[in-house]
């Protein structure tokens, strides 16, 4: 009981932050602020992380239950970002609470940065339901180095 309870909250939760990210991406037009858009992109990525951070603990605890919602999250959010890079905002920064930001770049590469992340979570998304951890965990490390390339290209520390 206390297990389905725990997952239905992680459900409801990761809803919540899913939902709250699009929202901040519907409400973003053209004319709006630089701080807006910065604040969008620092959404979308804080959902991410918790996503990831949920596939690591659910790992750790020996279960693949769940992860695919996780990946297919991170995968949609993944798809949705380039918009938001489109320019770098450098007079935005720094954000209070980050110690990196974006430096930009060629937008073709963050495509196909976003692209490959996409590809690694849809990936994680079938490894999951294998119910194999070895295999669902050796795909998460996948995941995981496709965040942080695209990171130690398109960011920095401030």
């Amino acid at each position: 009981m206390k297990k389905n309870l725990a997952k239905a909250l992680i459900v409801v939760t990761m809803f919540f932050f899913a939902g709250s990210a699009l929202a901040e991406l519907a409400a973003i037009g053209p004319n709006d602020k630089p701080i807006q858009v910065v604040l969008a992109r620092k959404c979308v990525k804080n959902v991410m992380m918790a996503n990831f951070l949920a596939i690591k603990e659910k790992l750790k605890a020996g279960t693949t239950d769940g992860i695919t919602l996780n990946a297919h999250s991170i995968a949609s959010l993944a798809v949705s970002m380039p918009p938001l890079y489109e320019n770098t905002y450098a007079e935005v920064y720094p954000i209070e609470g980050s110690e990196f930001k974006y430096i930009g770049g060629s937008m073709s590469g963050y495509v196909q940065a976003s692209q490959d992340t996409f590809s690694q979570a849809m990936a994680l998304a079938e490894f999951s339901q294998s119910n194999d951890i070895a295999a669902t965990q050796a795909q998460a490390d996948k995941l995981l180095a496709s965040c942080k390339g695209c990171h130690a290209t398109y960011r920095s520390k401030i």
